[in-house]
């Protein structure tokens, strides 16, 4: 998007918002060590979520639940927004087809001569939509021909009175799948902290038995793991997934300049007035996430704290 255009793009914003309310912990048996891949036995539970979307005149979003558009408002109130027992997750997505597909870990290998259980992750099970992530489908149609973006004032955070900067927000992920019904379909990845590139010390744990045991055939490497990972869960039309960077003072994801090597998402193209896309929205803790410890997840957990997302979408001039 040309750099002219952005100014015209913030006159044409929706934002579809969610307050993921009270996080408490329903179980901990975390122990005193300190995991570099999933965390076990860990479950929280939120209730009296307050979750909307609101779009500009170039924007509308439909009423219906779970994507179904019974009619064009600017207001929409997601329905997946209380008592979830969210818990570490990750997923190896799909190639060309909604819904993504999640996993847990189920229990812990046992390994070396003490027999003690190590960091790694032994057996896996798969999970539910709205009790283990968050997940919600809606349409957005937009008055005439245009870019659809995700804009700057989108914030996927965890406040609250023990928020730190340093842990509570670094295993959350977000991931838009957009589609059409003419084929189009595009997924999007964001995580939701500063630290950039995969397999860096403190990103995407690329050592971890479990990453290994996360890929299709279960024999490759780590590090070719988090490459299977990074290619499998974009469709054909994206491979490479473009990560948004985070401001630093408010963790709100940002667009993306030259300054960065990299450019803003053009999550859809409407051609012409009325078109309509499907957008599926995730959000989730990365279980395969270094950050994803002990003591970040307890953190995240208490009863302080709450997990916030507001996605900003705006419309711009086609290129």
């Amino acid at each position: 998007m040309k750099k002219e255009n952005l100014g015209s793009v913030k006159a044409l914003k929706k934002q579809l918002g969610a307050a993921v309310a009270m996080v408490c912990v329903a179980a901990v048996a975390l122990g005193s060590s300190t995991y570099a891949w999933f965390v076990n036995n860990t479950m929280v539970k939120t209730t009296g979520a307050d979750v909307s979307a609101s779009a500009a005149y170039a924007l509308l979003i439909s009423e219906g639940a779970d994507g179904a558009a019974t009619g064009w408002v600017t207001t929409h109130t997601m329905a997946n927004d209380k008592n979830l027992a969210m818990v570490p997750v990750s997923t190896t997505g799909k190639s060309t087809t909604t819904p993504m597909t999640f996993w847990k870990s189920n229990e812990w290998a046992t390994v070396g001569d003490d027999g003690a259980k190590q960091s790694l992750v032994n057996t896996y099970s798969t999970t539910t939509a709205n009790t283990e992530y968050l997940t919600e489908t809606f349409q957005i149609k937009a008055s005439q021909a245009c870019n659809l973006y995700l804009d700057q004032d989108t914030v996927i955070n965890a406040t609250g009175a023990d928020k730190t900067t340093s842990t509570l927000d670094k295993t959350l992920r977000v991931a838009l799948v957009v589609t059409d019904t003419n084929g189009y379909n595009k997924t999007f990845f964001y995580q939701i902290d500063g630290e950039k590139g995969n397999g860096t010390a403190n990103t995407t744990n690329g050592t971890a038995d479990g990453v290994t045991k996360a890929v299709k055939d279960g024999s490759k490497s780590g590090i070719e793991a988090l490459d299977v990972i990074s290619t499998d869960n974009m469709s054909a039309d994206s491979k490479v997934p473009v990560l948004t960077t985070v401001n630093a003072t408010s963790s709100a994801l940002v667009e993306k300049t030259a300054a960065t090597t990299a450019k803003v998402d053009t999550l859809y193209s409407f051609a012409n007035p009325e078109d309509v896309c499907t957008v599926t929205a995730y959000i989730w803790m990365e279980g395969c996430d270094e950050d994803c410890t002990a003591a970040n997840i307890t953190t995240l957990t208490g009863e302080a704290n709450k997990i916030n997302a507001v996605f900003g979408f705006c419309a711009g001039a086609t290129n």
